[in-house]
């Protein structure tokens, strides 16, 4: 491995100036190209953000605003139950069977109930229904809204438990919705016998609609009323399947896919009732919009990187061209030689780091060259005319003595005629 990392360092020293000069550029222009993605990224997480806070502060309204009419429904119950009217008339049915009394008794409790439906704001209302004996004194158009049989069996159930206390029932026998049930107890001696039980339904999707009117702001907005895993009220908009896979949605926010389509889901829930309350908004458009947006971005920054490194390249090109000329001359006038090349640009007229370069070798190079004729080759040639003087005497010696050396020698071996011969030479 470290072998492997020793050969990389020595092959990326030994590339030329140029690659190295391109790599180094390239990978800044990457760089600053995959950070301004992760910046776009953050940009997109942070709108989401920011959806989120806008339908989460639009959230806290609506919560507010039906927290606020169920507590007035609650106030109603209260003044309803301890109204001395409905105690004494209820005292009286109770006692009084099939009589004139009893129906008059009958009478006051359905005038004095309508007297507090109409009295309190019946847009949120869809009946008031006092019970005795199990028997109904609905107030008017209700009767087809009343609880079946099972359901009302649960409602007195529940009612009888509680014993007056207030209780919010969400689901009674088959049917779903939301109403407040009381026992209507016996305040005069403190006696506190039942009389009857009283029953308010709201209407949910009138007090939603009411609640949730965001305006232009949110105008494709759905919404979902939950009581643990039973469904109090949903938006036409939201089908039934849709509506059940909602109640295993656990987040305060997120984007969810529902039969293909993206919404923005938001989580809340309504204060001191115990329901959750989600808001969804359809993010198909916004997603199409973020995504339109970050593919032109992604094509820009690719684009501008392309472009960065397209110009980087030919500024690098413009730099180690003229280096690679300054070596390409270097490499001349070291042979022998010493050729220097004529300049195919003139750098008489730049005055940065290059242009001193190559001025400086011009003139350091026509400088040396001239010593060198000067001085080097003048005593070469000095040298070798001595050389030749001195040849010039040494070749008429040389011979005399060569030719004494080969006449002696033959007189010495009793040669006479080739020491004739030599002297006569």
């Amino acid at each position: 491995m470290k072998q492997i990392h020793h050969s990389i360092i020595n092959h990326i020293k030994n590339l030329s100036l140029k690659y190295k000069f391109i790599g180094v550029t390239s990978a800044a222009v990457i760089l600053v190209g995959f950070t301004a993605l992760f910046a776009m990224k953050g940009v997109m997480d942070n709108n989401q953000n920011l959806l989120y806070r806008s339908i989460a502060n639009s959230l806290v309204y609506s919560a507010e605003r039906i927290h606020s009419i169920l507590e007035s429904v609650e106030v109603t119950s209260s003044m309803i139950i301890a109204d001395a009217g409905i105690q004494d008339n209820l005292a009286i049915v109770n006692n009084e069977t099939e009589s004139l009394e009893h129906n008059i008794a009958s009478r006051n409790l359905y005038n004095i109930l309508h007297t507090y439906y109409f009295s309190s704001n019946t847009k949120y209302l869809d009946y008031m229904c006092l019970y005795y004996n199990d028997i109904p004194i609905p107030t008017t158009g209700s009767h087809r809204l009343l609880p079946q049989k099972e359901g009302y069996e649960d409602i007195k159930a529940i009612t009888n438990k509680y014993e007056g206390a207030i209780k919010w029932i969400s689901s009674y026998g088959n049917e779903k919705g939301l109403l407040i049930a009381r026992s209507v107890r016996k305040i005069k001696y403190m006696n506190l016998d039942t009389l009857g039980f009283l029953v308010i339904k709201v209407d949910l999707e009138e007090i939603i609609r009411d609640s949730t009117d965001f305006g232009e702001q949110f105008s494709n907005s759905s919404f979902i009323l939950l009581d643990g895993e039973d469904i109090l009220y949903r938006s036409d908009s939201i089908s039934e399947k849709q509506a059940e896979t909602l109640i295993g949605f656990n987040s305060n926010y997120d984007v969810i896919t529902l039969d293909n389509q993206q919404y923005f889901a938001v989580k809340d829930s309504i204060p001191d009732y115990d329901l959750d309350y989600i808001c969804l908004v359809s993010y198909t458009t916004t997603q199409k919009y973020i995504s339109r947006t970050y593919f032109i971005y992604l094509i820009i920054v690719i684009a501008s990187i392309l472009l960065a490194l397209s110009l980087a390249s030919s500024l690098v090109q413009s730099i180690t061209k003229h280096l690679e000329i300054l070596a390409k001359k270097m490499r001349a006038f070291q042979n022998v030689d010493m050729e220097i090349l004529p300049d195919t640009y003139n750098y008489s007229n730049r005055h940065d780091e290059l242009g001193i370069l190559h001025t400086s070798f011009d003139s350091m190079a026509n400088e040396i060259k001239t010593l060198v004729q000067k001085n080097y080759v003048s005593e070469i040639l000095r040298k070798d005319a001595q050389l030749k003087a001195l040849e010039s005497q040494i070749d008429p010696h040389f011979l005399y003595n060569t030719l004494d050396s080969i006449n002696w020698r033959a007189k010495s071996i009793g040669e006479n005629q080739i020491s004739l011969i030599v002297e006569s030479l």
